[in-house]
């Protein structure tokens, strides 16, 4: 950069500007999508699926119904492809601010999906189970029914540790967008709070095995229908001047 002339250090700051919005509506697409899609699947599906603490009636609707089951299951391979694009589209946006923390919050944010992936298999494994006769003459009806339960209660946990990771990486981001005033301090603060609290109730639950992770992590839906609307619409503020990642 130093051997740069100021034409050409303009130009490759434009440059840069142009990509960072680019990402930041792709990161506002983003944010909607990975939290709508799931919240509908979650509403019209999963109720007609899961009966809590009757594991004999859910994995009957699992059969009745595993068109829903698999559509679910898709659903959630799909949501997890949008937090790959998310954590790449935000880590386009923010490694001039701190290339290494940046990096890190995208490793984590990764990390979120291949976990969140490993949930939908022990899922899509139960299913496997139910349907396949050859294993309920190999197993045994109650011991299938114990290995379904412990893989559809695998799916459960798999999601606590999910929202770990989403905490981690997300925190680190809204960190580092109040470093830089690409977007208003109000939001960065609330993103770094809301996360911050979705990260609480995550460890709670891995404590003390409740739910904590569903009613701490349900309190950031407005923040990220907000912060995906803002980046979508105002993207990010472009009188921020930074140097350019090396």
């Amino acid at each position: 950069n130093k051997h740069l002339n100021p034409g050409e250090k303009k130009m490759r700051n434009q440059s840069t500007k142009s990509t960072q919005q680019n990402a930041a509506k792709i990161a506002g697409i983003s944010y909607l999508l990975v939290l709508i899609i799931p919240m509908l699947a979650g509403i019209f599906i999963d109720p007609m699926i899961t009966v809590e603490g009757d594991l004999r009636t859910t994995a009957q609707n699992i059969l009745a119904n595993h068109v829903l089951f698999n559509l679910s299951n898709a659903i959630n391979l799909l949501m997890f492809t949008g937090v790959v694009i998310l954590a790449l589209a935000l880590y386009q946006i923010l490694k001039p601010v701190n290339k290494q923390l940046a990096a890190l919050a995208l490793v984590w944010r990764l990390m979120e999906a291949i976990i969140g992936c490993l949930g939908v298999l022990c899922s899509l494994a139960a299913f496997r189970l139910l349907r396949g006769e050859n294993f309920t003459n190999l197993f045994g009806q109650e011991q299938l029914e114990a290995m379904v339960g412990f893989l559809l209660d695998s799916y459960w946990t798999v999601t606590i540790i999910v929202f770990v990771f989403l905490a981690l990486g997300s925190i680190i981001c809204f960190y580092l967008f109040h470093k830089s005033n690409y977007i208003p301090k109000f939001l960065s603060i609330w993103g770094m709070i809301s996360y911050s609290l979705v990260l609480i109730g995550a460890f709670i639950s891995i404590l003390f095995s409740n739910d904590a992770y569903m009613y701490l992590g349900a309190q950031a839906i407005l923040f990220e229908v907000v912060i995906g609307l803002w980046l979508l619409i105002r993207g990010i503020n472009e009188e921020v001047t930074l140097s350019p990642a090396e």
